[in-house]
């Protein structure tokens, strides 16, 4: 028998289960009305890549080509070109903003303006694991397929520059669970910057969201009590032994205590 770890609300933490990454635990813990729960950490769906990709002409002039190449990692780019910049250009961000599940892009832009793209192909990150982009949202919102981002880059000098049309990254195939409180948007673009003469040129390679997410502490036994045994203690699971046929449960008791036993 061995004590369990508690959590700040005292739900001694049972055991743990792997996510879907393969590495990350996620903790299983007793309630003390003796409910089999999920904990209520903080989960994410790992680095998505899209699955469409399109030009939208909401501001901006400069086209970009061949704007599916940005749907993976594989250093075939889509670009922008600016040939009016002269030898002093440069390639800036100028704004990526969220898009929402009614296609409405939303007015947080989240790009560090005129900060120069990196010279050598880089994942740049926007948004963080708390940042909601200014939004509120649902699981509902972030699995359909018009979620995604838009970006737009600068291209010549802080004199004369012109701004690209907006690369627009959508239909991720996320699946939140619903009722899941969504905790924040992590948009990662792998890019650079190339100048040649007097063209400027902006390249991106990838686009990838990751999505920050709780699942409340739900009963995953449907909310059904526990069974109580003689000694008041609550069975959170059963299982079958080695031996694939004897029952073996898994208790917790009023100290928190973890105690298995055949049945």
């Amino acid at each position: 028998m061995a004590n369990v770890k508690r959590d700040n609300n005292s739900v001694p933490c049972i055991a743990g289960v792997l996510n879907s990454d393969g590495s990350t635990v996620t903790p299983i813990k007793a309630s003390p009305t003796g409910h089999f729960m999920l904990s209520s950490d903080v989960l994410n769906t790992g680095a998505t890549s899209p699955g469409t990709m399109a030009e939208i002409a909401v501001s901006g002039t400069l086209i970009w080509s061949d704007v599916n190449n940005a749907k993976i990692s594989d250093n075939s780019y889509t670009t922008v070109s600016n040939t009016d910049g002269g030898a002093s250009a440069t390639v800036r961000q100028n704004r990526i903003s969220i898009v929402k599940s009614d296609g409405v892009v939303g007015d947080t832009n989240n790009a560090s303006v005129d900060t120069e793209l990196p010279a050598t192909d880089t994942y740049v990150s926007f948004g963080s694991s708390s940042d909601l982009w200014g939004e509120i949202w649902s699981a509902e919102d972030i699995n359909d397929s018009n979620f995604g981002i838009i970006l737009h880059i600068r291209l010549g000098t802080f004199i004369a520059f012109q701004t690209s049309l907006g690369l627009r990254a959508s239909n991720f195939g996320f699946s939140i669970p619903a009722g899941a409180t969504i905790d924040g948007i992590v948009a990662e673009v792998e890019m650079k910057r190339g100048l040649v003469g007097v063209t400027s040129t902006g390249y991106v390679d990838h686009i990838r969201i990751t999505i920050f997410y709780t699942i409340s502490g739900g009963a995953i036994n449907g909310g059904s009590e526990a069974k109580s045994d003689s000694n008041g203690e609550k069975t959170l699971l059963a299982v079958s032994n080695s031996d694939g046929e004897t029952p073996v449960s898994l208790y917790a008791n009023s100290n928190g205590q973890l105690l298995i036993k055949s049945t």
